[in-house]
């Protein structure tokens, strides 16, 4: 009963008309593009509009909100996007993050750093492999896996066309040379995804990248 129209996906993130139960309201924004903030403000609207909320009191509380979400935080370090995502991930969550990641990066270096997805039980490598085989459909992007299962995933990404010299895999044993390649890799263009479950503790990749770059 609650839907979006007119979405435009930019730098700035999503914006959209949200419809529902006999009102429109215009203009909403999320500052994270793709499917991401068009569900965000999909699921917010649809609370809101139920309790009966205003237009401006839901821009307002969106725009606080923005403010404080965990999700695509973006950190720039000398000309570089870093998109900081660390906290969890499962298959649906990263194929998003990734799509966020090819808007942001328009017209720039696109890289990803993705790590284990935990607790997938025996379907855990088929889900790897997936994924990789999704994230290959960016012809251009470079790919760094990190982890046990991660392997799967660059597997995946070269069975659905990835160039080789795109990919690189690195065991959890070996995080310092994760972090020594992720910059080599990384131009003054660059975007980069950080994405993995919490254990993996990507975000010492991410500080470690940031420090190096």
């Amino acid at each position: 009963e609650v839907f979006a129209e007119k979405i435009v996906n930019d730098e700035n993130g999503v914006r959209c008309d949200l419809h529902g139960f006999g009102r429109v309201i215009t203009n909403l924004t999320w500052p994270v593009p793709g499917r991401i903030g068009v569900r965000t403000l999909c699921a917010v609207g649809a609370a809101c509009l139920c309790l009966g909320q205003s237009d401006d009191h839901i821009r307002t509380g969106l725009q606080k909100a923005a403010a404080q979400t965990p999700r695509m935080r973006r950190i720039v370090q000398n000309g570089r996007i870093l998109l900081d995502d660390c906290y969890n991930a499962s298959p649906e969550a990263m194929m998003a993050a990734l799509e966020v990641l090819s808007i942001l990066g328009r017209g720039r270096q696109q890289i990803a750093v993705l790590g284990d997805m935990l607790e997938l039980g025996a379907h855990s490598a088929a889900l790897h492999d997936a994924l990789g085989a999704y994230a290959a459909q960016n012809g251009a992007l470079s790919l760094f896996t990190y982890g046990e299962e991660a392997v799967h995933v660059a597997s995946g990404a070269l069975r659905g066309g990835l160039s080789q010299e795109r990919i690189r895999h690195f065991e959890k044993n070996a995080s310092e040379a994760l972090i020594a390649a992720v910059c080599r890799t990384a131009r003054e263009d660059a975007v980069i995804l950080f994405k993995a479950s919490r254990a993996l503790r990507m975000e010492r990749i991410l500080e470690g990248v940031r420090r190096m770059l």
